[in-house]
């Protein structure tokens, strides 16, 4: 696993694929290029996860494939493609809604849609949750705006009215700035509640946005990174 052509094979796999290693012993490390190895591994060798990491990217270049391999995320032992990690992690985000069902297809599609974007305005977060809860407005249209009180726990979210757009648009903003705090962002939006249904969803949508442009791929669990952004915070 030493050998100098091995390891030169595996800094090209990782440099020219883009592949992304996430270790699940923890702490977790989401590593990209060659300092995959000499962070998760000692001079006594790599962990089986780690090994299995790397002879799947030699496979790439013995089979000779050609091209990006999109980043993903490593469960262990069987790799996940990203396509599996966004209807994993849209699953969890309705599971935590009490929604107990596999996602829809228009909800994959809008999450895709969402998370490609470059940058994020009012409108694209509405289209969104016009999937997630087709019913649901946000707060400064006519009806929601006098006196809607919303309460969670022991917060009060602001009233309806024109300010709810305003604090929006400003929360989006500021989540646009690099290296932007995805849970400042996500505390922010909740706190907002700018939508009268379906804020959990959006704002775990958005906080994946975030997650997406600093790193690259689709994590595990949304619970399992927030509990950790919580600590760190």
């Amino acid at each position: 696993m030493g050998d100098k052509t091995t390891i030169t094979a595996y800094r090209k796999a990782m440099g020219e694929t883009g592949f992304v290693v996430v270790a699940r012993d923890p702490p977790d490390y989401a590593i990209n290029a060659g300092v995959a190895r000499d962070m998760l591994c000692s001079d006594n060798g790599c962990s089986d996860r780690v090994r299995h990491v790397w002879n799947e990217i030699i496979g790439v270049l013995d089979r000779g494939e050609d091209g990006p391999v999109p980043p993903r995320a490593v469960n262990a032992p069987e790799a996940q493609t990203e396509e599996d990690a966004l209807r994993r992690f849209v699953r969890e985000s309705n599971w935590i809604e009490g929604i107990r069902r596999e996602p829809s297809l228009k909800e994959i599609a809008i999450t895709r849609e969402f998370l490609n974007l470059d940058f994020i305005a009012v409108r694209h977060v509405v289209d969104l949750v016009k999937v997630y809860q087709p019913a649901a407005m946000l707060r400064s249209e006519p009806g929601l705006d006098v006196l809607d009180i919303v309460r969670f726990g022991s917060h009060v979210a602001p009233p309806g009215g024109p300010e709810i757009a305003e604090a929006l648009a400003d929360i989006l903003r500021k989540a646009q700035r690099p290296n932007a705090s995805f849970y400042i962002t996500h505390h922010n939006y909740e706190r907002l509640h700018p939508f009268n249904d379906g804020n959990g969803r959006s704002g775990r949508a958005l906080w994946l946005w975030q997650f997406w442009r600093q790193h690259g791929f689709v994590p595990e669990s949304f619970l399992r990174q927030f509990y950790y952004q919580a600590l760190e915070a």
